[in-house]
């Protein structure tokens, strides 16, 4: 979770350049790195702090070890995890379909 500052989600491009298209930036509040821990996957692409910024991380690992510890809190997480998926699955329908126009 991003407690302070501000981090842009880049995906690097296929050139030997360096550049990276900007997806999104998020601000305090914002979790991201969901993807992984629901299916411990490789990370699709990276995050670039854009000014001095705090995170609070929890390991994938931590993460599947709170569904003994507390499953009520695990539960809730990945139900929150689901939700904001949902709403940045929508955007990202909404944008192609603007797109294609």
């Amino acid at each position: 979770m991003l407690a302070r500052g501000s981090v842009s989600i880049r995906l690097n491009s296929n050139g030997s350049n360096g550049d990276a298209q900007r997806l999104v930036t998020y601000f305090p509040g914002v979790t991201f790195g969901d993807m992984a821990v629901v299916d411990r996957s490789r990370r699709s692409a990276h995050v670039y702090a854009e000014e001095d910024s705090v995170c609070h991380v929890m390991s994938v690992d931590r993460f599947h070890d709170l569904a003994q510890i507390d499953p009520i809190i695990h539960t809730k997480i990945l139900k929150n995890l689901l939700r904001m998926n949902a709403e940045r699955l929508r955007r990202c329908n909404h944008e192609i379909k603007i797109l294609k126009g």
